[in-house]
């Protein structure tokens, strides 16, 4: 979401080129809305869906999970 509000501004506002800055302030609302609609939309339904990656709290623990140092006996890899 970031990078294409970053993307639009930059294109919109500071380089003042091309299609972003040639519409209109209706049309450049309607184009933006439905944009962040379908990614709200898309990231929504793959968290329910569970395929967004290491996305929800399932997800992020499993990664921590494995970048977790080894504890308990043996842990610093030498055989006992």
């Amino acid at each position: 979401m970031a990078a294409l509000l970053v993307g639009v501004t930059f294109s919109r506002y500071v380089s003042r080129a091309g299609a972003l800055a040639e519409m209109s302030a209706e049309r450049f609302t309607e184009d933006l809305t439905t944009a962040t609609a379908a990614l709200t939309r898309s990231r929504r339904d793959g968290l329910a869906a569970g395929t967004a990656g290491t996305a929800g709290a399932a997800g992020a623990a499993g990664a921590t999970a494995s970048r977790r140092p080894p504890s308990g006996p043996g842990a610093s890899g030498a055989a006992p």
